[in-house]
């Protein structure tokens, strides 16, 4: 089943981050879905969003300080249970699916 997410999207070099609705694929064994309770924005964004490393790909959602709530854990996951908050970078933030229900920012890497 896909998840509908909501975030905060640049759609194009130096463009101001708007709200911005998505679907992300079904999540797999290895995915942990969280609920965001906080995110950050920091200085690699700002570079992603502006491009400068010359790799975005636009609409980007730029963001990856993340502070959430675990809603549920893939069939492979044993470090992490739901109704626990973490830190998304210590939860290896390319191995997510993040639920952004409340309309709070999102990230992940596929």
């Amino acid at each position: 089943m896909t998840i509908n997410m909501s975030g905060y999207a640049a759609p194009s070099v130096k463009a101001t981050l708007t709200p911005y609705r998505f679907l992300r694929r079904d999540t797999r064994g290895e995915n942990v879905i969280i609920e965001i309770l906080y995110c950050g924005i920091c200085h690699f964004d700002v570079h992603h969003v502006r491009n400068d490393y010359s790799n975005t790909t636009f609409p980007v959602v730029a963001d990856h300080e993340i502070i959430g709530r675990v809603v549920s854990v893939g069939s492979n996951i044993t470090r992490f249970k739901p109704g626990k908050e973490q830190d998304a970078r210590r939860m290896g933030a390319d191995n997510m699916v993040i639920s952004t229900d409340s309309g709070q920012m999102d990230s992940v890497s596929s």
